[in-house]
């Protein structure tokens, strides 16, 4: 089912001066007023956009940083446990090796 406008519905038309702010009644602005009102409102706009991304970036930096640390921490951790690896393979072929007088024949 579809609405058909009727002739005596008001037939509202629809723009961006429905949506723009109207002055009070008596009061007039010159332009210059209003720019620089408009001017004001886009610095504060700006203004906290621009001190988000400064937070946002610092919090990246952080990030960043502890990213490296543990990095570094587990780079550590891998070599020494290759040296440990490394070194429990040498204490088995010791170990082997010392053991082979002592087996028994097959």
């Amino acid at each position: 089912m579809s609405a058909v406008p009727k002739p005596d519905w008001a037939m509202k038309r629809s723009g961006p001066e429905e949506y723009a702010p109207r002055p009070a009644h008596g009061e007039n602005r010159s332009s210059d007023e209003l720019a620089e009102r408009m001017a004001a409102l886009v610095g504060q706009v700006a203004g906290a956009s621009l001190d988000q991304i400064d937070q946002v970036a610092g919090e990246l930096e952080k990030t960043r940083n502890v990213m490296r640390s543990e990095a570094e921490r587990v780079g550590r951790l891998i070599n020494n446990y290759v040296r440990l690896s490394n070194s429990t393979v040498m204490a088995m072929k010791i170990i082997s090796e010392n053991l082979k007088p002592f087996q028994r024949p097959e």
